[in-house]
């Protein structure tokens, strides 16, 4: 618990130095990771449920800040893959809670519509989901890998939710605490570059 409190401790207080290490790194990598387990393994393979074209989204942009964390971990005092991670990570973030957001009104309205007993409500999700995914990096993922990113399932069917709160909304909360550790990091980073800069102008 101590170790875990000293982490956050320097995520703010001291994040310039935090960054040039590997552990903001794993644990990042980490929680990208377990996320991507969960909605497969639990989600998907555990309670049946079949990704939705939103859901396929988020995993990408999950995956995007986990090849972002492997990246940075290869060397996290060098600047070109530091860079190249926290833009890879950002666009992740940015990207996932777009995509998480809309899911979640999607849920919202499905869920409204389902309550009200109208007899479409079940198709409610088709008009705005398809099973033709167009991936933000432009590759072909759902043929490449479709156990992981073919949507097989329509925007807002899936039915969980955990003290009142669905599987968008949890992923909101994750995306949001990735930025909100982000952000600190990023500008540890932006700092140390400055003052790289200012030391070697002063010694020359």
């Amino acid at each position: 618990m101590n170790q875990i409190i000293q982490f956050f401790r320097d995520l703010f207080t001291n994040p310039a130095e935090l960054q040039d290490t590997r552990l903001p790194w794993w644990v990042m990598t980490g929680i990208a990771f377990s996320a991507l387990l969960c909605a497969s393994l639990y989600f998907q393979w555990w309670l049946e449920g079949e990704p939705c074209e939103q859901c396929v989204y988020i995993r990408e942009a999950q995956f995007f800040i986990l090849i972002a964390g492997a990246l940075i971990l290869i060397n996290p005092k060098q600047v070109g893959l530091k860079l190249a991670g926290l833009t890879g990570a950002w666009v992740g973030v940015i990207y996932g809670m777009v995509c998480s957001v809309k899911l979640a009104g999607i849920e919202k309205a499905m869920h409204k519509l389902n309550e009200s007993g109208d007899l479409f409500a079940s198709g409610a999700g088709a008009n705005a989901c398809s099973l033709e995914p167009k991936f933000l990096t432009g590759l072909p993922l759902d043929q490449w890998w479709p156990t992981e990113f073919k949507p097989g399932g329509i925007c807002g069917e899936f039915e969980w939710s955990l003290l009142g709160f669905g599987m968008a909304d949890y992923c909101i909360v994750i995306f949001a605490a990735f930025g909100l550790c982000l952000a600190p990091l990023t500008y540890g980073f932006i700092k140390s570059i400055v003052k790289g800069k200012t030391e070697s102008a002063a010694t020359s």
